[in-house]
């Protein structure tokens, strides 16, 4: 089945169920909230070795997990069940501790760990070393004795709200609610990412009188968000931080771009053979963009030393425009982000132009509004309208969609989205319904509950 959590609020998309807890989808959170439906049966619950059925005709059914990591062990997983009668009365709902059989599949625990969701009393899940009989009542919804990894989980008006608080994040399988939890729409969920890095740049050359509309900078266009191919343009968004303008101009440095091209031509070979051998199918557009991602992260280093050195010379030697050729960097084959970003930019252009994509492949630069500073990429996006990161300074490429997943631990990934409506459209196509920060959302009804993971079997 696809991999989309359909949502039943858009015409367009069928919801689909999945049959089994292997065809689930597992969605990470990070300091966010979701509102899963409580109405769409994730899987049955024999899938954890529950009967659909009890002794008294109540039909118990897997709305949902919550999914935390452990340090040097397998996840903290629970699933969240829920009892149901044929006689209309209100459904119950309980957090039930997932196991393993001996088989290696998930298997729900003795009675002790299902511990039921009463409404609006919130339910942490943390290691609570203080807890007694892994459960212990407190005076606000998060424990004083709870460590970082935890996520809160509250059954309140029909639906079920899932909260990571932690530092590392959560997770959570289930179908996404038909509606926005009361309260989210006031929640802080800000871009934090400021993109006006070209506009900036373009003003102070004019103010130093080094651009004119008609000629450019220094008789060269410069490089936006938007501009394809960049082939004879000059990037003036690091110089406006002090920084060089980059030149990337193929018939100056015509050998150094030749073999840049061969190096790509070898690359998008290999690729394919890959794909043949292993029995992928990888489209066309991954095909080069795969290849892109290659050429670049294999042929240059990154070196922020070797930048700043470059860069300094040109300051030094009283030359106010600062401009490098992006050959430079490429012959050297060292550089950072920006040079990187802009050699997957320039080889894009030359893979569009032989015929190999039919896209455009465009160079952006955005900064953190936290002040850790700016970085740049390149961004292809298909005729299709599938839109792809090539960032080989961060060491990712693939479908800006799936950025939204967590980044591996120890590898950085930078907010990609160009502000946050494309954000927000993007979360909508993924997850079918809103994921939104939790910062700014109402607190929770007290007293809630603590339950201390440490007693829950993995």
């Amino acid at each position: 089945m696809s991999d989309t959590l359909a949502h039943n609020q858009y015409p367009g998309i069928t919801l689909q169920l999945p049959e089994s807890r292997a065809d689930t989808v597992s969605t990470p959170l990070h300091k966010q909230m979701v509102e899963l439906s409580t109405e769409a049966s994730l899987y049955p619950p024999g899938e954890i070795g529950v009967l659909e059925y009890t002794n008294q005709g109540f039909r118990r059914s897997v709305v949902g997990e919550v999914s935390m990591p452990g340090e040097h062990e397998e996840p903290v997983e629970l699933a969240i069940v829920k009892l149901s009668s044929a006689f209309n009365n209100p459904s119950k709902y309980y957090l039930v501790g997932l196991g393993r059989d001996s088989e290696g599949r998930p298997q729900a625990r003795e009675d002790r760990y299902w511990v039921p969701l009463e409404d609006n009393r919130p339910v942490t899940l943390g290691r609570d070393h203080s807890a007694v009989n892994g459960e212990r009542l407190v005076g606000k919804p998060y424990g004083p004795h709870v460590s970082k990894r935890h996520a809160t989980v509250t059954y309140s008006e029909g639906n079920i709200i899932i909260e990571d608080s932690s530092s590392n994040g959560s997770s959570f399988k289930g179908q996404q609610a038909n509606k926005a939890t009361a309260g989210m729409e006031h929640a802080d969920d800000s871009y934090d990412y400021d993109s006006s890095h070209t506009m900036n740049a373009n003003e102070l050359a004019r103010m130093k009188g080094l651009q004119t509309e008609r000629n450019g900078f220094v008789n060269r266009p410069t490089i936006g968000r938007d501009t394809f191919p960049i082939e004879g343009h000059v990037d003036i968004r690091a110089w406006l931080a002090g920084g060089e303008a980059i030149e990337v101009d193929s018939t100056k440095n015509a050998e150094v771009y030749e073999n840049l091209r061969q190096e790509l031509y070898t690359a998008l070979t290999a690729v394919i053979y890959e794909d043949q051998a292993n029995g992928r199918v990888m489209s066309d557009d991954q095909k080069v963009v795969e290849a892109i991602y290659r050429t670049v992260e294999q042929g240059m280093t990154y070196d922020l030393g070797y930048a700043n050195l470059v860069s300094d010379y040109y300051k030094n030697i009283g030359s106010e425009e600062r401009i490098v050729p992006l050959a430079q960097y490429i012959q050297a084959r060292k550089g950072v982000c920006r040079h990187m970003a802009l050699t997957a930019s320039w080889l894009g252009g030359e893979a569009s132009r032989i015929g190999w994509a039919k896209g455009r492949f465009t160079t952006e630069v955005n900064q953190s509004t936290q002040g850790n500073g700016a970085h740049e990429w390149a961004r292809y996006v298909g005729a299709d309208g599938e839109v792809y990161i090539i960032d080989p300074a961060q060491r990712f490429r693939g479908k800006l969609i799936d950025t939204l997943d967590k980044a591996p631990e120890g590898h950085e990934r930078w907010g990609y989205f160009r502000d946050k409506a494309e954000r927000d459209e993007f979360r909508q196509r993924k997850l079918g319904a809103r994921i939104t920060s939790a910062a700014g959302y109402m607190q929770l009804p007290v007293p809630g509950r603590v339950i201390d993971t440490n007693n829950v079997p993995r």
